[in-house]
């Protein structure tokens, strides 16, 4: 049997965020074809004892942006983020590992294996990009670091996705992207959750917004939209309420908006998915897997969207991007203002993710890719 190694920044059964929740989707997609374990970067780089999957913890250096820089001096023809992950240890362990493939989380994450000696004739490296991080540092609000590191970190992510058997990038502007820099050997992955129990069910009209604001400009520029359109929906729907669930950045400023209620991080993420009207989105960067928008098609909560925030999802699942504030507001008002409408709404998209996964959609791709690269 083939054997698979998944290469990951944070721990996938100890960290809880949206790029992990895909990795261990990967990996438990994977194993039902393949043998498969994983190293990880750990804060402890202790066995949790009962892991799912085999696994190898690489103490984490700590992680700054003081630690970077002076990391970076040793590499400065890199980028800050990929110089960072050229870690000794991980290097190591990858040059002892013995599997046959892999598959690096995030393009960074493929230079402690290039540093190994991958991809070489028994072994293959593939990447999956979960999103490109050049076009991230362009929404950065601090200009310097905006545009030296973006230069930097694209020509780190075309060597690393150059060097690597095969890529797979999670939406088309990713992979287009790579495409016109002349990249081949490139796959698109288009992922799906597992259905929930049943579709949501709204008590009130509640519209939700989620995401760790911190670190992560698309989220943060996303909320700012959102509190610039709630008044208008708010006005035109009375009694709505915005819940905005997630991490907030650190010095985050305060909100006194009719309606918004911010709860922080929230334990039980699909008991409030479940609970709301819709999926409020606003996204102004692309790139990457939607988490949040497949999150609330699990759950068959309605998406209200920008055309970034949808992606490629449109294409099989039923969410359809808004294309101006005016549309945005329009549609959110629409279902806020109506049960019947979310219900209906609601559930097609719940059936649609519930067929797609029971056909096998997604583990047919993932297989596929790293059986057939």
């Amino acid at each position: 049997m083939t054997s698979v190694t998944f290469l990951l920044k944070d721990d996938p059964f100890a960290v809880d965020a949206g790029d992990t929740r895909i990795s261990r989707l990967l990996m438990e997609i994977a194993a039902d074809a393949f043998e498969v374990r994983a190293i990880a970067l750990s804060r402890d780089g202790a066995s949790a004892g009962d892991d799912p999957l085999p696994m190898t913890r690489v103490p984490s250096p700590r992680r700054g942006p003081i630690r970077a820089l002076l990391k970076n001096l040793t590499h400065p023809r890199r980028s800050i983020l990929h110089s960072y992950f050229r870690i000794p240890e991980l290097v190591s362990a990858v040059r002892d590992d013995t599997s046959d493939t892999v598959v690096a989380e995030h393009t960074y994450m493929a230079e402690p294996a290039l540093a190994a000696g991958l991809p070489s004739e028994a072994r293959k490296l593939l990447i999956n990009t979960h999103a490109l991080q050049s076009s991230v540092f362009e929404q950065r609000r601090f200009p310097p670091l905006r545009s030296i590191e973006a230069r930097r970190t694209w020509r780190d992510e075309l060597r690393c996705v150059r060097g690597a058997t095969s890529t797979a990038c999670l939406g088309q502007d990713d992979l287009g992207r790579l495409e016109a820099a002349g990249v081949q050997r490139l796959r698109r992955l288009d992922l799906l959750l597992p259905p929930a129990e049943s579709p949501a069910d709204p008590e009130r009209p509640r519209a939700l917004f989620f995401g760790g604001r911190y670190r992560w400009p698309p989220n943060q520029y996303a909320l700012e939209k959102l509190f610039e359109l709630w008044p208008g929906i708010e006005k035109a729907v009375p009694g709505a309420e915005l819940v905005v669930a997630g991490r907030p950045a650190s010095g985050e400023r305060s909100v006194d908006l009719p309606g918004v209620r911010i709860v922080g991080y929230v334990d039980d993420l699909d008991g409030l998915l479940a609970r709301s009207s819709v999926l409020l989105a606003p996204v102004p960067i692309g790139g990457g897997v939607r988490v949040k928008v497949l999150d609330a098609a699990r759950h068959g909560l309605p998406v209200v969207g920008s055309q970034q925030a949808i992606g490629t999802i449109g294409e099989y699942l039923p969410v359809q991007p808004a294309f101006s504030d005016s549309e945005f507001s329009a549609r959110a008002v629409a279902l806020l203002s109506s049960r019947d409408r979310v219900r209906q709404t609601g559930e097609r998209l719940y059936e649609v993710n519930r067929g797609l996964w029971d056909s096998g959609f997604v583990h047919e791709q993932v297989t596929d890719w790293i059986g057939r690269s």
